[in-house]
């Protein structure tokens, strides 16, 4: 299984993230299920986009739910990436 790098998943939703990635981390006003957008790293998959609706970011920010989207996990899964293209 391949895993998506940060360019390709960028690349890919360029048109959520909008010029320059400005949309990133802000909500996206649809109505009553607004969403925040959001970058997200696994081990597994790679790198991704998502956006979580308000329950969802409840979940996460007092629960500990979606660790994946956690700013620590990916500072952390990028300077990983960093040092093993200095190697």
């Amino acid at each position: 299984m391949t895993t998506i790098t940060l360019e390709q998943c960028l690349s890919r939703n360029a048109q959520i993230l909008g010029p320059e990635y400005a949309n990133l981390g802000t909500t996206e006003y649809t109505g009553w299920l607004n969403r925040k957008i959001l970058l997200a790293f696994d081990e597994e998959k790679g790198w991704s986009v998502v956006k979580l609706n308000w329950i969802q970011l409840f979940l996460r920010n007092f629960l500990a739910f979606y660790k994946n989207t956690h700013l620590a996990n990916i500072i952390r899964a990028r300077n990983s990436q960093d040092i093993k293209i200095l190697f």
